[in-house]
């Protein structure tokens, strides 16, 4: 489908409660997310945007130890 985005009544957690979410050129993966890239560019442009809406009271508290996401590069083709 047309998935641009992934939040936490969507997304399918991990057995830790992590998530992995997967951004490729078809959106292909557990929490797929599409680019839209088909190859016929030099690299179509993207961004990923972290958004926290009403975030526990901790987490205003504590900006400098809590645990955000990271992005790790696996492959580019």
């Amino acid at each position: 489908g047309n998935r641009y985005s992934q939040a936490m009544n969507t997304v399918t957690r991990n057995a830790d409660n992590g998530f992995t979410i997967n951004v490729n050129p078809e959106g292909s993966g557990l929490n797929g997310i599409p680019t839209g890239f088909t190859g016929s560019a030099e690299g179509a442009s993207f961004s990923l945007t972290l958004r926290l809406s009403n975030p526990d009271e901790d987490t205003y508290e504590n900006l400098d130890s809590i645990a955000l996401p990271t992005v790790t590069k696996e492959g580019c083709s």
